[in-house]
């Protein structure tokens, strides 16, 4: 969750408005979501992806989040801090 909140860190020569805090504290659950997904989520196989998904889908609506995908597995998205969406990994991956 740190490289998230790296750009709202102020330094003297970084003032950070009142504007971008009320923009951190919108999007916060769902950087708190995409943390825990990887943070717990992440020590399992594709099995034990597959129950984690099912078990962390039921506690999602418990943390107010409503705009979560459902097509596929919670570890196949991430969170796209500058679009305020969930994306799928493999649309963000640039072909080469």
């Amino acid at each position: 969750m740190d490289c998230y909140l790296a750009d709202y860190v102020e330094t003297e020569i970084k003032k950070i408005t009142g504007e971008k805090i009320e923009e951190l504290l919108s999007i916060c659950p769902q950087l708190f979501l995409f943390s825990a997904i990887w943070s717990i989520g992440c020590t399992t196989n594709l099995v034990g992806r597959e129950k984690f998904d099912k078990w962390f889908r039921s506690i999602i609506p418990k943390l107010g989040i409503t705009d979560f995908p459902a097509d596929k597995l919670v570890h196949d998205y991430q969170f796209d801090i500058n679009q305020k969406k969930w994306m799928p990994w493999l649309e963000t991956i640039k072909e080469y």
